[in-house]
């Protein structure tokens, strides 16, 4: 999902369980039912839900509560039940007159709009879905940019590590390097490596795979091992005991990849991707420039502040605001601009 349509999702989601949090009873889901809309699910007195109610407010559950919903008639009548309940509160609360306060009131006119804005986006960015544009400019991208997807040589190692730490005085360490080559010679003369490593590593996590690291590229191992690991050459090959950081260690070679270009096939699904989520950025930006043009919010720094509570420090100015008073000043200079080109055609 590119990063406009997950945005979009989420303000979708966020303001349909608004409304079904405050039974506002919202027009019908998108997805096809048997049920008529007007036709009726469950009620009690003057409380009734239409199926196309019961859609919406199943709309709005997260996937597993529909799931369970779809499994379990219990709870699809929970559902049902619920949604009466919420309209038979919501009936108690108008009839004190909550509706009628003010915060309530913007709540449910935010919550509107909230909605409006998810449709008329979602609506008008439809129609920029090009797969097929996507897939050309992501090859593109890879012809043009090839030094991007080259793969530096690989080899795949297993390891074994006798532990020693900056702590560990010099009779320890000489214990620690005695143990490794003694491990060493036992799989030299036939023993195991995947056995060895399993019982004997003090690296946990490769342990648990006998002793495996998977392949490895340059710069991601401490310099002693990543020149150890790279100067094998044969598969099986074992390396002498080596010391890092880290305590004492014997390698083996199970493959070697030299370097190479990663081919199209294994990036072709991150590369259209983001050409997807790029082109539905610039379908974004042309749908909403024309609407709110970048700088031309007007703010007032101080009002805002004293509203929410803020404690910010000066900060560089929100590409999509500015300052009150300097909205003030752009639309007394306009008039006065204006003035200035009359002037010589009143002169002509």
């Amino acid at each position: 999902m590119s990063l406009i349509k997950a945005k979009t999702a989420a303000l979708r989601t966020a303001v349909l369980c608004a409304l079904y949090t405050m039974s506002a009873g919202v027009g019908a889901a998108d997805a096809a039912a048997p049920a008529d809309d007007a036709a009726f699910i469950a009620g009690y007195g003057n409380a009734t839900v239409t199926a196309a109610e019961l859609r919406q407010g199943f709309a709005v559950l997260p996937p597993q509560a529909q799931e369970a919903i779809q499994r379990s008639s219990f709870s699809a009548n929970n559902l049902a039940a619920d949604l009466v309940t919420r309209k038979l509160v919501a009936e108690r609360a108008r009839a004190e007159g909550l509706d009628q306060n003010p915060e309530i009131v913007t709540r449910i006119a935010q919550t509107i709009d909230g909605l409006l804005q998810a449709e008329y986006i979602e609506r008008h960015l439809k129609t920029t879905a090009n797969p097929d544009l996507a897939e050309r400019l992501a090859r593109d991208d890879y012809r043009a940019n090839p030094e991007k997807y080259k793969r530096g040589e690989q080899v795949h190692v297993r390891h074994i590590l006798v532990k020693t730490c900056a702590c560990s005085d010099e009779n320890a360490k000489e214990q620690a390097r005695l143990k490794a080559e003694t491990l060493l010679g036992r799989i030299k003369l036939g023993e195991s490596f995947e056995e060895i490593a399993s019982t004997e590593s003090d690296d946990p996590g490769s342990a648990r795979r006998g002793g495996d690291l998977g392949f490895v590229t340059r710069g991601k191992m401490v310099k002693p091992f990543e020149d150890a690991a790279f100067a094998l050459k044969k598969t099986g090959e074992l390396s002498p005991v080596i010391e890092t950081e880290y305590g004492y260690h014997i390698l083996r070679l199970d493959a070697r990849q030299e370097a190479s270009v990663v081919p199209f096939g294994e990036v072709r699904a991150q590369l259209v991707a983001a050409q997807q989520d790029a082109l539905q950025k610039d379908a974004y930006a042309k749908l909403m420039d024309p609407i709110r043009p970048m700088g031309a919010v007007s703010v007032d720094p101080a009002a805002l502040r004293a509203t929410v509570g803020g404690n910010w420090k000066d900060t560089p100015p929100h590409p999509l605001t500015k300052p009150i008073a300097q909205a003030a000043a752009t639309e007394e200079a306009a008039p006065a601009a204006e003035e200035a080109e009359a002037e010589p055609a009143a002169a002509q």
